[in-house]
């Protein structure tokens, strides 16, 4: 049966903080293949692609080599980089609750919409024993653009009455956007609740705790 509602979270600063895992593995795969140190300073990774930040990488270097060589030594190194403790990593609040009551409500479908390689963030929710709550989603290898790879996802999944999207980055609403989805703006990631609530999306929170979210579905 088609759900009434699908429910799309990012992954990183919506769901949860891995403490600079993913920088630190994305810079030990350079360190390991081409000999570069902090070869991503100055990078953006907020919001982006797995593969569109690696691939700026390459161009940045001057580097001639295979995405995918690259993919298998970053995911390597994130494997062992995970269980490093850190700052700030863990999962976000409100995150285990509201994950428990979207998949006791009738109708709703959960499922990730992230920039992370389907393995990448595997591993991450795999860690904090979230990975179990997601039943669809669309990945890095989806697509070019988050917009793409919600595109891929409605191809795949039955068509549902309304399409949500949660995320922490301007990427996140304004992929909403054009597909006609629901944006949800949280703010527990790089931008504040003041910067989000100028795209306009549909619901802005400081966190993912309270019924803010439940109430709107």
């Amino acid at each position: 049966m088609a759900p009434v509602k699908l429910v799309l979270f990012d992954v990183d600063g919506t769901l949860i903080h891995t403490g600079g895992a993913g920088r630190r593995s994305l810079e030990l795969a350079f360190e390991e293949l081409f000999g570069l140190k902090r070869a991503f300073e100055g990078i953006p990774l907020t919001g982006r692609l797995d593969s569109a930040i690696i691939k700026d990488g390459l161009r940045r270097h001057g580097l001639n080599a295979s995405l995918g060589l690259v993919k298998e030594r970053y995911l390597h190194h994130l494997r062992r980089e995970i269980l490093r403790p850190a700052p700030g990593k863990g999962v976000l609040p409100g995150v285990r609750r509201l994950l428990a009551a979207l998949w006791a409500k009738q109708g709703v479908t959960v499922g990730l919409l992230t920039g992370n390689f389907l393995e990448g963030a595997r591993i991450k929710l795999e860690h904090f024993d979230l990975w179990r709550w997601f039943r669809v989603g669309a990945f890095a290898e989806d697509g070019c653009t988050r917009e793409e790879l919600l595109e891929r996802l409605l191809q795949r999944v039955e068509p549902a009455k309304e399409v949500w999207v949660v995320g922490d980055t301007p990427a996140d609403v304004r992929c909403a956007k054009r597909h006609g989805a629901k944006s949800v703006a949280v703010a527990t990631g790089a931008y504040s609740r003041e910067e989000l609530a100028r795209l306009k999306p549909d619901l802005v929170l400081e966190d993912l705790r309270g019924e803010g979210l439940l109430r709107a579905l």
